[in-house]
């Protein structure tokens, strides 16, 4: 069994590199608009748009930087959660062995096993790939969109030069590169995206290994974890005892019970639920149940503690883009900004009983 938390570790290098690598491209193009007001705001627009050969030359070069790294970090961190998850659950199996059950081959020899690892690991290199090519493609468009509304903005006599050109950049470090599109239109920054892909990627490998271990050691049920933030759907089955395959009204079906398998149930996006071994008569059940009003609460609170890490993400890229444009009047809004919303998340989070994570996890994060 593996903990959420301990995946996040596992991949932090990973995501922060592509958090890193957004920092990197907004600063980049918020380089571009840096200087005085132009005498000819069309031969301005012309100029801009001429550049687009070099700005695309300058997103490769950071796409690349920090890209080439990620290979062998997803092979690192895939293969280390792998054999973290499986190391509390053998303990459970090997722990039953003595009482003469059969032994399977070991985890490292089981064909299976590897499989499910290389699959995973595969599928993970390929969404890099894509994740590569999304990000190429979203700085450019990001590019173009504030030439147009500097231009535009200008000519009609909305805005002035320079206010036009700090509006743009301050909604490219709000918006950030934003790379995947969900239902609904919504799309979300690339290390955001990048890390619920892999961070889902990973639940669904090690529950994969856990049910593929379970069945060559001939067991049948697994304990599903339980946490009072869960969200209100998931509360409905945490924290109980189910059958891998078929079930009964003590022990109901895994996957028709909990959603598992699915992106809306048990380790599917964003859930943080986990799963491992249960022998009749000789376990005992580990989790509880929450009541409503605690459930509620709970996720209330990792709700709005997520929403503050978010805000101060926002105003350090508003910070980091503000120097770039020279602009230190908006960047230095933007320090303060960052003190004060330090200082609200820190009282929240005492208040409301959550861990807080230090600065530089909430910019990582």
């Amino acid at each position: 069994m593996i903990q959420p938390y301990q995946i996040d570790r596992i991949f932090k290098r990973l995501t922060g590199l592509y958090q890193e690598m957004e920092n990197d491209l907004i600063v980049q193009i918020a380089k571009y608009f840096k200087g005085d007001e132009p005498t000819d705001m069309y031969r301005w627009q012309l100029s801009r748009l001429e550049q687009m050969g070099g700005v695309r030359k300058d997103a490769i070069k950071i796409i690349s930087e920090y890209s080439g790294k990620a290979p062998e970090e997803v092979t690192r961190a895939f293969r280390l959660v792998s054999v973290t998850a499986l190391e509390d659950d053998e303990k459970r199996y090997q722990a039953l062995a003595r009482a003469g059950q059969n032994i399977p081959v070991p985890i490292g020899a089981s064909p299976a096993l590897e499989q499910i690892l290389s699959a995973t690991i595969h599928n993970a290199k390929n969404a890099l790939n894509l994740t590569n090519t999304t990000a190429l493609q979203a700085s450019m468009r990001t590019y173009t969109d504030i030439v147009d509304r500097v231009y535009l903005e200008t000519m009609t006599g909305v805005s002035s030069y320079q206010t036009a050109v700090r509006r743009g950049v301050i909604e490219l470090a709000d918006k950030g590169i934003q790379t995947v599109t969900y239902a609904g239109g919504r799309k979300t920054h690339v290390d955001v995206a990048l890390r619920r892909n892999i961070l889902t990627s990973s639940a669904q490998m090690v529950g994969g290994m856990q049910i593929q271990r379970a069945k060559e050691w001939g067991n049948n049920l697994v304990e599903v974890s339980s946490h009072a933030d869960a969200r209100p759907e998931h509360a409905e089955w945490q924290g109980k005892i189910y059958s891998l395959e078929g079930g009964t009204a003590d022990y109901p079906n895994l996957a028709a019970a909990t959603g598992y398998g699915t992106g809306e149930g048990l380790m599917g996006w964003n859930c943080r639920h986990v799963f491992y071994p249960y022998f009749e008569g000789l376990s005992e059940q580990t989790y509880t149940s929450y009541n409503e009003e605690e459930v509620e609460q709970a996720y209330e609170d990792s709700q709005t503690q997520r929403a503050m890490e978010r805000d101060i993400r926002k105003w350090t890229r508003r910070e980091m883009a503000a120097e770039a444009l020279g602009d230190e009047d908006t960047a230095a809004g933007a320090r303060a900004k960052i003190k004060e919303k330090h200082a609200e998340y820190q009282a929240f989070s005492k208040k409301a009983g959550r861990t807080p994570r230090t600065g530089r996890a909430i910019v990582h994060s």
